[in-house]
């Protein structure tokens, strides 16, 4: 067996060229089928744990370019879990307004206080209060309103995408409207009543998982709802990125196919004479063949371990990049 391996080493030391594009062929394929195999459910297990972190259990964002009542959403209370919201944005400070309850059932916070907050009280995130010095029980100004740290949370749900140039910070949404409405100019005051209470979306957890009724339901209320499925984009994304691989796939192979059959037609001329000799001293053809077929074994091992190393390097490298949880320092 080892004069066979010797042999089988020579030829394709002989020929570097022929034996570096086959093995550069094979490599390709395997690269491309690990990819196919393994990237898609790596991405989509990676970005649903993401999801998980910033959206818990919702399985709707519904939003509105300007903002609603929210009556107008509890139409429908026995069928969702929402989680209504008002965000208001300005000079860099992010207010959002939103029942705790809420939060925690749809496992939007990590946070100790289970009941919604007082009109004075606000809950910010540990990467703020460090940048800040902030400490609970502390008073802070936001947008000219006085507000007392009932709590310090983790980066999670709501605080996902927060900076430290622009804070996020939580409050009632009582609270929120009274900010939104303070720091609004006169043309938008005209739009907003202050008695009424406002919000400019909301999560929604569908308890009967029937998605697209709900999305229906949901249209029906104001045609001006952008009514998204949280992972919808995703799976579309994902679903264009398999067929591309596929693709991608069918096209290597069938390259690295012809390829190999063109270098082996040449090989089994070069060959003729060698095996002319073989056959001479007693070799049979069984034998004759087993060499040509243990080397194109020997050229596919090689191929598979190189082309494995470099797609799982490949599939890292992606890990990294849509580790978005990381990204974004969201503790798991």
């Amino acid at each position: 067996m080892s004069i066979i391996l010797k042999y089988i080493l020579k030829n394709m030391k002989e020929k570097k060229l022929r034996s570096l594009l086959i093995i550069i062929s094979l490599t390709l394929s395997v690269v491309v089928l690990t990819l196919c195999l393994t990237l898609k459910d790596n991405i989509l297990e990676k970005y649903t744990e993401f999801l998980i972190k910033t959206s818990g259990t919702s399985d709707i964002l519904l939003t509105k370019d300007i903002p609603f009542e929210k009556s107008e959403i509890e139409k429908f209370s026995d069928n969702y879990n929402s989680v209504p919201y008002l965000m208001f944005s300005k000079d860099k400070s992010n207010v959002i307004g939103v029942n705790i309850e809420d939060l925690q059932e749809n496992k939007m916070i990590k946070a100790e206080k289970t009941s919604n907050l007082d009109n004075d009280e606000v809950i910010i995130s540990k990467k703020i209060a460090e940048n800040k010095n902030l400490k609970l029980n502390d008073k802070i100004k936001v947008l000219n309103t006085e507000l007392k740290i009932v709590e310090i949370v983790e980066v999670y749900g709501m605080f996902v995408g927060e900076t430290e140039e622009e804070p996020i910070y939580l409050v009632s949404i009582d609270t929120a409207n009274k900010i939104m409405y303070e720091n609004s100019d006169d043309y938008e005051k005209a739009m907003l009543d202050e008695n009424r209470t406002y919000i400019m979306g909301a999560y929604i957890d569908v308890l009967d998982d029937n998605i697209e009724q709900a999305k229906e339901d949901l249209k029906k209320i104001d045609k001006e709802f952008s009514v998204v499925t949280v992972k919808a984009s995703l799976v579309d994304a994902l679903t264009q990125i398999n067929g591309l691989m596929i693709i991608m796939l069918v096209i290597t192979t069938l390259i690295a196919f012809y390829i190999i059959n063109s270098i082996l037609k040449l090989v089994l001329e070069e060959r003729i004479s060698v095996i002319g000799t073989f056959r001479s001293i007693g070799a049979s053809r069984k034998m004759t063949n087993l060499l040509l077929y243990l080397e194109n074994i020997v050229y596919a091992i090689i191929s598979s371990i190189i082309g494995i190393v470099i797609a799982n390097t490949l599939i890292r490298s992606c890990n990294k990049f849509v580790h978005i949880s990381r990204r974004y320092g969201i503790n798991k």
